[in-house]
């Protein structure tokens, strides 16, 4: 005999989700992160790097790739990162 029916598996899952939710929530919180470390970390690869011609001399690409075949909007989203994290920093 089943003591335990639907209900008991709904409440199990639902408190499952919940506490789901509250990791996503807690963990995948920018402005928690920033508070906390500030997210000076994502910078650190770009922080010597103020122009393209910077980016080609630290970094390496994939043979056949480089800034050359990069599509217009792949460049345009690049200076904008670039300057938007030298401007945060100064």
């Amino acid at each position: 005999v089943v003591t335990h029916g639907p209900s008991t598996l709904k409440t199990i899952v639902s408190a499952i989700c919940v506490m789901l939710v509250l990791v996503d929530v807690t963990s995948n919180n920018w402005e928690l992160n920033d508070v906390i470390g500030n997210t000076r970390t994502l910078f650190t690869p770009v922080l010597n790097v103020a122009s393209q011609q910077d980016l080609t001399d630290t970094f390496t690409f994939a043979e056949g790739y480089s800034l050359s075949t990069t599509s217009n909007v792949g460049l345009f989203m690049l200076n904008y990162t670039l300057q938007k994290i030298h401007a945060h920093l100064c």
